[in-house]
């Protein structure tokens, strides 16, 4: 049981205990009660004080209208949804503004209100209080959520006689039962923890002899033993006459929660100024006003400042010239962000450029607002330095490769132009009525012009492998097909070395698979070619397989050669290396080869492996996934039986700077039954033309003096009349893709390379030939 008086009428309203007037006068709250069926509103005096109006008669006794008359016309409908029938049947709150009369003003409260239904009496009474939430006046502030969730503990103390009376929830907050006997001022002191007893009791003494209440925080012992923070606050609220102290008042609030994380948050940043000021790095600790709290070793040595004490000074002082941009940045960090940058010129004091890598952070204090920023930086220079040695050394090869991809094409273009003149002149001798030893003399040149031919193509390859240029196609093509062809091309060499060639595809080989023949074709052209140049007696096989649920193709190639010592495998794909490397090595070739097979193997998903016993032989296996082509897909092994007419008796221009090559040309050409005319440059086309000169076709170099063939090519595309859609064919001797696009680009209609073949000739000639033929047609059918 509280100790105190029987419960007694004050304004109407019934209270718990005589000193409640004076707790609700500290703790600026006031009481109302209504009765609405007799709609009539009481009003205690702790209201009628806090609403600033005096208690004369009828004060405090207003009609339900008059009471809502109080609050602020923009709060009159939440008041009086909460006052409702309907919402008065359980504890309910809000904040709103009631009419102050001393200043006229609006003063913020909490309403908080609770109901009573008397069924014998047929009413309701609304009973509740008003509490003043001061300055603090937002609904959602702080001080309204502690009215709202957490407990709050009061507790009256009669000084002279040692009694203490506290509320329910005092001791809700210490986990234990409001006691049923009398306690006294020994039941607060004894639960205090010992290290805040003397302050404590220091307060209290102090705020019995003045006027000024004590508000400390300070920990009590729980029900289980345990020490929760609470923030006490109290004063004196009635002396004697002469000043000596009767009652003091107060309440409790558990802060236990909000100390422990303040303690928490004050630890960490006594953690991070001990971090900021022993770290080996740079980093600087500032408030708001970017004047240094702390900082680190590494920064007083990075900067130059080992003689100073910069702490408390602001950062601009000790860097004055710090550009205006530093000074954004440091605001936008304490303003919340976190900013970084891996690279940045700093200019020193000295007037030294580093490079520096920074970060800015902002702290926050305990109470979660941010206290300031922290800055670490990194000193780079070494790092950007390298960084750009590397880069000049990047660029530098870049004109290398470049510089080699021109050496390489003008090489390929140099030797393909005589290469053209010893071919084409071969043919044209083999051509001719000749004895044999004549006829096997000029075999022989052939074979070597085409064995030097299959050099050169090996290093372009290689070089556009290198340079990532190398681009796949994707067309059907036949695996029986492509190793029939193959097979039949090395046979005679095959024979010659007195070897055993076979093929073997198995029966599960699709039809049509989707892939580049032209690079298939070249890898096992050099993967037989190999076996046979290093196999001097037996045999050379090669095998296909296909694996359908992998949709994987495997080609082997096995010899029974000199094989392969095991410390040359790892090395064996590698550019320009071969097995035996000594000058008096039997076999030649230029080491390419594997290197290119591998590398176009791997461009298409797959790879090259090897196995080899010396003197037994080697297997090399080709793996390459390459799907089945769909059901629609022409067979490329069915042959065309569509009507192909024998090309007429073309008019052909045949423009070359180099007079060997125009003699080939001619004898080509006139070899397949065409009348030709020859133009020294570009510059002599455009003349024969302009003179009117009617051909068919044009075959057009691409380097020539004067005027090259690609700009005459786009003088001829850009004139007016027949003549600007003449056919034109590039003769070239380079060979890369780039230099078949441009020709393409400037309008020609088909690219041939040199040296020229008469097959290749006749080949692009009916191919272009038809095309417009079929244009033409449809363009007929149209109009």
């Amino acid at each position: 049981m509280v100790r105190g008086s029987s419960p007694e009428e004050t304004s109407g309203i019934r209270v718990p205990w005589p000193v409640l007037e004076d707790v609700l006068a500290v703790a600026k709250v006031g009481l109302f009660e209504w009765d609405v069926a007799a709609d009539q509103v009481t009003i205690d005096e702790s209201a009628l004080r806090l609403m600033g109006r005096a208690p004369d008669l009828g004060a405090d006794r207003l009609s339900g209208a008059e009471w809502l008359a109080q609050f602020h016309p923009d709060d009159r409908s939440p008041v009086a949804a909460l006052f409702a029938r309907e919402n008065a049947v359980a504890r309910a709150s809000l904040h709103a503004r009631v009419h102050h009369h001393g200043d006229d003003a609006w003063l913020w409260v909490r309403c908080a209100v609770t109901a009573e239904a008397r069924p014998t009496e047929g009413s309701l009474i609304i009973r509740g209080a008003l509490i003043d939430v001061g300055e603090e006046k937002a609904p959602g502030h702080r001080l309204g959520a502690l009215f709202d969730g957490t407990g709050t503990g009061t507790w009256d103390w009669l000084v002279a006689s040692n009694d203490l009376v506290t509320n329910r929830a005092y001791h809700t907050m210490l986990g234990e039962e409001r006691p049923d006997t009398p306690i006294d001022g020994a039941y607060f002191f004894d639960r205090i923890h010992p290290g805040d007893a003397q302050r404590i009791q220091a307060e209290v003494e102090r705020a019995l002899v003045t006027e000024e209440p004590y508000d400390v925080e300070l920990r009590l012992r729980c029900h289980d033993g345990d020490y929760r923070w609470t923030r006490s606050t109290g004063a004196v609220v009635e002396r004697t006459p002469g000043g000596a102290p009767i009652r003091m008042v107060g309440y409790h609030v558990d802060v236990h929660d909000h100390v422990i994380r303040r303690q928490r948050l004050a630890a960490l940043e006594q953690r991070l100024r001990l971090f900021v000021e022993h770290t080996p790095a740079a980093v600087a600790m500032f408030d708001r006003e970017i004047r240094y709290m702390t900082v680190s070793r590494g920064w007083y040595e990075e900067y130059g400042l080992t003689e100073r004490n910069i702490e408390g000074r602001s950062h601009y002082d000790v860097f004055p010239t710090l550009p205006e941009r530093w000074k954004t940045l440091h605001q936008r960090a304490v303003a919340g962000e976190s900013l970084s940058r891996d690279r940045d010129p700093f200019v020193r004091e000295d007037g030294k450029t580093t490079w520096v890598r920074w970060a800015l952070h902002p702290w926050r204090n305990e109470q979660g607002d941010i206290g300031g920023i922290i800055m670490f930086t990194e000193v780079i220079t070494h790092q950007v330095e390298h960084e750009i040695a590397l880069r000049n050394a990047c660029q530098e090869a870049k004109a290398a490769n470049r510089a080699k991809s021109a050496f390489l094409a003008n090489m390929s273009h140099e030797i393909r132009t005589p290469m053209n003149g010893i071919i084409g002149m071969t043919d044209l001798l083999l051509d001719t009525e000749l004895t044999e030893p004549q006829r096997q003399l000029g075999h022989v040149v052939r074979r070597s012009a085409n064995a030097l031919l299959t050099i050169i193509n090996d290093i372009l390859d290689f070089s556009k492998v290198e340079a990532g240029k190398l681009e796949l196609e994707e067309h059907p093509l036949s695996i029986p097909r492509l190793v029939s062809d193959v097979v039949g091309l090395l046979q005679h060499k095959a024979e010659e070395r007195g070897l055993q060639l076979t093929s073997m595809v198995g029966a599960e080989m699709p039809t049509v698979l989707l892939g580049d023949e032209g690079r298939l074709r070249q890898i096992l052209v050099n993967l037989l070619g190999n076996a046979i140049k290093f196999t001097e007696t037996g045999s050379v096989n090669v095998a296909c397989r296909y694996d359908k649920p992998t949709s994987v193709l495997e080609v082997e190639v096995r010899d029974t050669g000199i094989g392969i010592p095991a410390e040359k495998l790892a090395s064996l794909f590698e550019s320009f290396s071969q097995v035996d490397a000594s000058i008096t090595r039997r076999f030649g070739g230029t080491g390419l080869g594997l290197a290119i097979s591998r590398r176009l193997a791997r461009l298409m998903k797959g790879d090259i492996t090897v196995d080899s016993v010396v003197g037994e032989g080697s297997r090399f296996t080709v793996r390459v996934p390459l799907a089945a082509a769909p059901d629609r897909c022409r067979s490329p092994a069915s042959p065309d039986h569509r009507f192909v007419p024998e090309l007429p008796r073309l008019r052909v221009l045949l423009a070359d700077d180099n007079a060997v090559n125009r003699q080939v040309g001619i004898g080509l050409l006139r070899r397949l039954g065409h009348d030709v005319e020859t133009a020294n440059d570009g510059t002599e086309v455009l003349s024969r033309l302009k003179r009117g000169g009617n051909y068919d076709v044009i075959l057009m170099d691409v380097q020539m003096p004067e005027l090259d063939g690609i700009s005459a090519t786009r003088a001829i595309r850009q004139s007016s009349g027949l003549m600007s859609s003449i056919p034109i064919i590039a003769l070239t001797a380079h060979a890369l893709k780039s230099d078949e696009q441009a020709c393409l680009e400037a309008g020609m209609n088909g690219y041939l390379t040199k040296p020229v073949r008469s097959a290749d000739l006749q080949a692009i000639l009916h191919r272009l030939l038809t095309h417009l033929h079929e244009a033409a047609t449809r363009e007929l059918a149209q109009g």
